[in-house]
């Protein structure tokens, strides 16, 4: 059996990096070929692990004693193309000390992974907002619609300001706009809003904006194209 003052620095060791803990499972592990026993720590939304194996102490040719404990973790982050299902192994782990420090590591890597958004579905769903929104039809703006898309243009943009972004991002982002009450004289509403929506959204991923950011496009876009959206957040 492990001591529950090593699985506790385990648990330590999530805990500070802001996990929470009830998406990990630690369990005992039966021995497997050479090993005495072994910890697997779960995360259960990924479905990725981190795991320790306790072998038989042996000694080499040359007295050495062999190091009896590996650790694996998933997926495989060696090879050139991520596997997805396959283990990486760091062998040769002496102590406990070092055993917590590659979990960290470990860790480190998870946190950053678990809360990647996945592009490339993002840009696929983003289209179905306007294809579900009556309000955004294949009519032309009115005279009094653009002069509502002026201010509300000027009013996104000076949010933009505020926020804490890249500045390439941010005049990026304002750029395309700013371009959107003279673009609304020639296209319908639903061609601009799609083209817009797109484009910002596109630059929000392409300067790796934070969750909190994204959000702000999405309401912005609703907030310039959609009649019942009235509250800009």
């Amino acid at each position: 059996m492990f001591l529950t003052s090593q699985k506790n620095l385990l648990y330590k060791a999530a805990q500070d990096l802001g996990f929470n803990m009830q998406d990990f499972s630690l369990v005992e592990t039966p021995p497997v070929n050479k090993e005495v026993k072994g910890l697997k720590l779960t995360h259960k939304p990924t479905g990725y692990y981190f795991r320790l194996a306790v072998l038989h102490a042996e000694v080499d040719q040359y007295q050495a004693v062999i190091p009896s404990m590996y650790l694996f973790c998933t997926p495989n982050r060696q090879r050139v193309v991520l596997m997805d299902g396959e283990q990486n192994t760091h062998a040769g782990v002496k102590d406990w000390d070092t055993t917590v420090q590659v979990l960290k590591n470990w860790l480190a890597w998870l946190k950053a992974e678990a809360a990647e958004p996945d592009l490339w579905t993002s840009l696929e769903d983003a289209p179905s907002f306007f294809a579900e929104d009556a309000a955004i039809t294949d009519e032309m703006f009115t005279p009094a619609e653009i002069k509502q898309l002026q201010e509300r243009v000027q009013e996104v943009q000076e949010r933009v300001s505020t926020l804490e972004l890249p500045e390439e991002a941010a005049d990026a982002i304002k750029e395309v706009v700013r371009e959107i009450p003279n673009k609304a004289k020639r296209l319908t509403k639903r061609e601009l809003a799609d083209i817009v929506f797109s484009t910002v959204v596109k630059e929000a991923f392409k300067w790796g904006l934070t969750a909190e950011h994204l959000q702000y496009v999405w309401n912005g876009c609703k907030y310039l194209f959609t009649v019942t959206y009235t509250a800009l957040r």
